[in-house]
């Protein structure tokens, strides 16, 4: 007779206290995520908004959220056993109602935490990417920990192309990469960031030398 090993449980965040609880894989698909009968039932007798903001700690700026948190630190609210949203798009739809299909809700404040109404706004999907290069949070270039290049070696491959035969392959050798890496770089398609760098460092040269 064979025997199966133990099914073991599963950390999650209980939806009302936010403390660490063990359940089993198949009480998670019942909708079982609470850590108690008591639990459940304030949640499931307290009125949303007021359970809702319990978990804001006010300031004169920023409305931090201090109960559970995703693994990207945006604050996280459970409505029931077995739906979550962020904490930030719950505090707009208890402000302002409604969020338009295709909107993302984007902070003033950068503070991923922040709950306080004053502090959003709604954009697009391209405008939340824009949001997140003006301030500088997403991960490009040498700042990926896969990435095998710096800024400056792509530049020095990029000055070093002349339209030789098997130049990709020899650059690619020198640097560790495959000569598709260095075509994608030679047409710009990849580390487009590293040409901006080297023609403002061209920029700050050429203002040096004509002091």
């Amino acid at each position: 007779m064979i025997r199966r090993p133990p099914v073991k449980g599963i950390q999650i965040a209980c939806p009302q206290c936010h403390k660490s609880t063990s359940q089993f894989p198949s009480n998670i698909k019942r909708g079982r995520r609470f850590c108690s009968h008591r639990c459940g039932e304030i949640a499931s007798t307290t009125p949303l908004p007021v359970r809702f903001w319990s978990h804001a700690t006010k300031t004169e700026s920023c409305w931090n959220w201090n109960g559970a948190v995703y693994g990207n630190g945006y604050g996280k609210f459970g409505f029931s056993n077995t739906k979550t949203m962020s904490a930030h798009r719950v505090a707009w739809m208890l402000t302002y109602g409604h969020i338009p299909k295709r909107q993302c809700v984007l902070h003033r404040c950068d503070n991923r935490r922040c709950v306080n109404p004053s502090h959003l706004f709604l954009g697009s999907r391209r405008d939340n990417t824009q949001d997140a290069l003006q301030k500088n949070r997403l991960a490009f270039g040498e700042r990926i920990k896969t990435s095998k290049l710096t800024t400056l070696q792509v530049q020095e491959i990029r000055s070093r192309l002349d339209g030789h035969y098997g130049e990709y392959s020899h650059l690619g050798r020198e640097y560790h990469v495959s000569p598709e890496t260095v075509s994608l770089i030679a047409k710009n398609k990849i580390w487009k960031q590293a040409l901006a760098q080297g023609v403002c460092q061209v920029s700050v040269e050429v203002a040096d030398a004509s002091r």
